[in-house]
């Protein structure tokens, strides 16, 4: 980002030095371009300072990290026994106020609790284990 920033920088610089330098005489289209410059260099200004806002907004990276990509991401590591990385995002996807209604729940607790007994985390992993247990859908129901 700094280095956008130094470039929108530079830009608005030579257009400040280039204006003094002109003559007089300076006609209205050479004119008009200098101010769309400028417009241009303020919009980007703008723009980047937008992004950089929600580059680091929490909310706009949920947006970004559905919790069904969360969900792909957390097998993948699961499946190449990388139990923490697993647990970390099967930890986040049961936080998403849409894992409550997601039809794969049980088998979630499930991948969870087992990430966390591969860790040694036998409390956090008996804790999900038991949520496991209890949807009354899934196929572990007792």
């Amino acid at each position: 980002m700094t280095e956008i920033r130094t470039t929108v920088a530079m830009g608005a610089l030579l257009a400040a030095l280039t204006i003094p330098s002109l003559s007089f005489g300076i006609d209205s289209e050479l004119s008009s371009l200098i101010n769309n410059i400028g417009t241009d260099l303020g919009n980007l200004e703008s723009g980047i300072q937008r992004l950089e806002r929600e580059v680091y907004n929490p909310v706009a990276q949920s947006r970004f990290y559905t919790l069904e990509k969360r969900l792909v991401d957390a097998r993948v590591y699961y499946d190449l026994k990388n139990y923490d990385k697993a647990a970390i995002l099967f930890s986040e996807a049961i936080t998403n106020p849409q894992f409550p209604t997601h039809p794969d729940r049980a088998k979630i607790y499930y991948q969870l609790g087992y990430s966390l007994f591969r860790m040694q985390n036998f409390r956090g992993a008996r804790a999900y284990l038991e949520q496991m247990l209890l949807i009354p859908s899934g196929k572990y129901y007792q």
